[in-house]
């Protein structure tokens, strides 16, 4: 099902809900007024959105959460990002760097590529700014893209699976 959201006339989120038995997800569509844009390098973009849509998403989590009655577990992304066998592409190099990855401070970024190349980035100081976070993710790209055939895309931002399976296309 498709779910408008629309706030003070001006604002407007729509989405995608799917569900079965197993679970449910929710997937961005389309926004006005919301500085929705894409950015990247090489091919691989980060999708970057005002930090309101997020809010927005976890107060309709919450909703369904208690809608459903039951005890429930909210993955963000593809899987949890402490989940290292999960993460598609890597061989044992790989999931050795990603183990790496998720001990680093934050800000970090991980990326992957169907070749099974990687590349990751983090910062050593303590401020958590855009621009900082901006750097990890473009260094992390950049890495992963210098094997990785133009192929990478994020897996991970700090704590926050953002890959996604890549929908199959239709010609």
């Amino acid at each position: 099902m498709e779910l408008l959201k629309v706030v003070r006339d001006e604002h407007v989120i729509s989405i995608e809900v799917t569900y079965d038995a197993t679970g449910y997800r929710i997937r961005y569509l389309r926004s006005a007024n919301l500085l929705y844009r894409e950015q990247g390098a090489k091919g691989s973009n980060l999708r970057v959105i005002h930090k309101n849509y997020n809010v927005w998403i976890n107060e309709l989590v919450l909703a369904i959460k208690g809608a459903l009655s039951v005890r429930t577990q909210t993955t963000i992304g593809f899987a949890p990002v402490d989940k290292i066998d999960t993460v598609p592409f890597l061989g044992e190099n790989g999931r050795s760097a990603y183990k790496e990855f998720l001990g680093a401070a934050t800000p970090r970024a991980f990326a992957i590529a169907p070749n099974g190349s990687w590349g990751g980035s983090w910062g050593r100081d303590s401020q958590r700014t855009f621009s900082a976070r901006q750097d990890v993710t473009e260094s992390a790209l950049a890495r992963c893209n210098s094997r990785g055939e133009g192929q990478c895309r994020l897996y991970a931002i700090d704590s926050h699976v953002v890959w996604t399976v890549p929908e199959k296309r239709t010609p």
